[in-house]
C-alpha cells in the first residue's frame, strides 16, 4: 500500500525540504518524533499509524522505522 498519493505529493515535497533542514548531521536520519513535529509545524497532525506509514514509504529498506 502506498500512502503517498497524488494528494500527498506537495506534502512529500515540503517534508523532504524540512527533513534536509533538520538532518543537521547530514546522515540521512531524523527521528520519527521529529518527523511528526515537522508535520505539526506545517499544520498536518497525523496519528502514529499514519506517520509510520509515511515513514515506511520513504524508508525503502526499513532501516530506520
Amino acid at each position: 500500500m502506498h500512502i503517498i498519493s497524488t494528494d500527498y505529493t506537495v506534502l512529500f515535497s515540503v517534508l523532504k525540504k524540512a527533513f534536509d533542514a533538520f538532518d543537521r548531521e547530514k546522515n540521512g536520519c531524523i527521528s520519527t518524533e521529529m518527523v511528526g513535529t515537522i508535520l505539526e509545524m506545517l499544520g498536518h497532525r497525523l496519528d502514529d499509524d499514519m506517520l509510520a506509514e509515511i515513514i515506511a514509504e520513504v524508508d525503502a529498506d526499513g532501516e530506520y522505522l
